[in-house]
């Protein structure tokens, strides 16, 4: 396979499978909390909450894929989202549960910026703006 096309595939077949996660665990998270007799409240704040680490944890985690390696940013991205993913079917006890919200939250802010960044490296288009934007333009939803 063409060194260019395997690049654009594993960013666009990231940006899915993130994007999936995304969409269904927004649909149905409060759902399955619900499920198990949580109440409402400590749910939402646990929603609230786990915006506000996703924020504050944005700048380190960025820090980490601009200065260290950005291909290690995603791979610490998918390691943890993968121990989230497992945490929020293993566990039933709220606190469990709530870690496992969390920490994929901070996964997801491993790979925030780093997949594009990773990829305009890989395919050296950072000189190159017009290919930069139809890179990602593709993989944002056209309205």
């Amino acid at each position: 396979m063409n060194p260019k096309k395997k690049t654009k595939s594993i960013l666009y077949g990231m940006e899915f499978t993130h994007g999936i996660r995304r969409a269904l665990m927004g649909a149905l998270v409060l759902v399955y909390f619900v499920s198990f007799g949580f109440n409402l409240m400590a749910i939402t704040t646990l929603f609230a909450i786990s915006g506000i680490i996703m924020i504050l944890f944005e700048f380190p985690t960025g820090a980490i894929a601009d200065y260290d390696s950005r291909k290690k940013s995603l791979m610490i991205s998918f390691f943890l989202l993968s121990v989230a993913f497992f945490g929020l079917f293993l566990f039933k006890n709220f606190w469990l549960l709530a870690f496992s919200w969390i920490l994929g939250d901070i996964a997801w802010t491993f790979s925030t910026g780093a997949s594009s960044a990773w990829a305009i490296d890989s395919l050296k288009y950072a000189k190159n703006k017009s290919k930069i934007i139809s890179l990602t333009k593709k993989k944002s939803p056209s309205f």
